[in-house]
């Protein structure tokens, strides 16, 4: 992974998890239902590796860059962490759709989808995890639903391309230093569901 406007960070432990929100409503007759709106967010936690002055002058900057009123920074895969399938060409929308819909019909490509392949499309930054295989054209399965509608002909973001929008959670992140000279900084940020 790489901070964009920050390629030059070394990030080490990079673990990125999911979580979908679910409550409970309590009827007056004391009945529990589950209630879901199908959202999720993408939790990303990870390191930055400071091993000089120069590495630190970067970090200083990341860090002033989503200081104050909680600002956004974009995470990009690397190539080597998704599973592409093979998948060549450009994939689009053929059929416009919906927020709330998860089947999208698309066509450019050839190879396949994978199930777990994370994607985006190009006119929103939320990233959806792919829920069935789909080959040489054909509906893309999208868990959660669509956040927002999609245009006839919006590209699908794949590969090393997904980025996520992310927001430090809380503002925080920890500093420890490695046998005096290493600085190693912990950073816990979350999708940024907004707009």
């Amino acid at each position: 992974m790489a901070i964009e406007n920050f390629p030059d960070l070394m990030l080490a432990n990079v673990k990125v998890s999911s979580e979908f929100f679910n409550w409970k409503h309590t009827s007056q007759n004391k009945s529990t239902l589950m209630r879901s709106r199908d959202l999720q967010q993408f939790k990303v936690e990870f390191s930055i590796v400071c091993k000089n002055a120069m590495d630190a002058q970067q970090l200083r900057g990341f860090i002033a860059s989503i200081e104050g009123d909680g600002l956004p920074f974009y995470m990009k895969l690397k190539k080597d962490t998704v599973s592409l399938g093979g998948l060549y060409g450009s994939p689009v929308v053929t059929t416009a759709e919906g927020a709330g819909v998860s089947n999208i019909n698309v066509s450019g490509f050839s190879g396949s989808f994978l199930s777990g392949q994370l994607i985006q499309f190009l006119n929103d930054p939320k990233v959806y995890t792919l829920t069935a295989n789909t080959k040489n054209n054909g509906v893309l399965k999208v868990k959660p639903s669509l956040r927002k509608p999609v245009d006839l002909h919006t590209p699908v973001v794949f590969g090393d391309e997904v980025k996520f929008k992310l927001r430090l959670e809380k503002g925080q992140y920890d500093f420890n230093y490695k046998n005096g000279e290493v600085l190693i900084v912990k950073f816990t940020a979350l999708e940024d569901l907004g707009g």
